[in-house]
């Protein structure tokens, strides 16, 4: 029985500029050297062994902050593994607004959106520079093959983007200014921690413009918030470095409870 071709037809690649030398900790090599424990672990897998894992399937590229690894509407081409660095994954409303969607970390996976597709579903563009493994579907198809453990985990990375985006639309649709912007907080400080960085003190690579257009809010909104949020000491900014102060008060306002010396409910 021939094999159906899980990606839907590849559009010719669109070259990008490779990583200059070798990154650190680079894994030369064929899938078969790719350790199969990583397969076998959690679904969620810490980003250096994601990275171990499908180390041997593509080819690292260098972005600069405010270039794009694709548009929507592009033909699909290859899935990026961020290795280092972040990025914004965008969608154009029709009147001509920019609708985030998300911000990916080192260990994300972009592009799964558009697996099956002929189009890329979103923009990602990176935020700073960025390292990424570009893989192409014609890759994935040859490991897919080889191991069908390869299509499990990214079965379980698209579950995983897919309960997040549900998550924030639940956030969207119920929560108020502070408790968006106070989850969102806690999420990136989550984001972070597994990732090995600090979780209690971090840079926000994103405007606070960009965070609004993730969470529903103004520019000015976001602004207000954070300040709100340091005056009642729950955080410290300095620029774009955020420091967590009381998580515990964080996690209240997240879940819109009272906070004890607040005053009053977080709106």
């Amino acid at each position: 029985m021939a094999r159906t071709n899980v990606l839907g037809r590849s559009a010719p690649h669109r070259p990008s500029a490779p990583a200059e030398g070798p990154l650190p900790g680079a894994l030369p090599g064929t899938l078969a050297q790719a350790p199969s424990r990583a397969t076998e672990r959690s679904l969620d897998l810490p980003p250096a062994t994601l990275h171990e894992c499908l180390r041997p399937l593509g080819v690292e590229r260098r972005f600069q902050a405010g270039e794009t690894l694709f548009n929507a509407g592009e033909p699909f081409r290859a899935l990026y593994l961020l290795r280092a660095g972040s990025v914004k994954r965008t969608l154009l409303q029709p009147d001509g607004r920019e609708q985030v969607l998300g911000f990916a970390l080192s260990g994300d996976l972009l592009g799964l959106a558009s697996l099956g597709a002929s189009h890329y579903q979103a923009t990602a563009k990176a935020l700073e520079l960025s390292l990424a493994l570009e893989i192409a579907p014609e890759r994935l198809d040859l490991a897919l093959a080889e191991d069908p453990r390869i299509g499990e985990l990214l079965l379980a990375r698209l579950g995983h983007a897919l309960r997040e985006q549900h998550g924030w639309m639940v956030t969207l649709g119920a929560l108020s200014a502070d408790e968006r912007v106070a989850s969102f907080l806690l999420d990136l400080s989550a984001r972070f921690q597994v990732r090995g960085y600090s979780g209690e003190r971090f840079l926000l690579k994103m405007t606070r413009a960009e965070i609004g257009g993730l969470l529903g809010l103004t520019l000015e909104t976001v602004s207000r918030v954070l300040s709100r949020f340091q005056r009642r000491g729950w955080i410290r900014l300095e620029g774009r470095e955020v420091a967590i102060v009381a998580r515990d008060a964080l996690a209240l306002a997240a879940r819109g409870a009272i906070v004890e010396g607040a005053g009053h409910r977080p709106n």
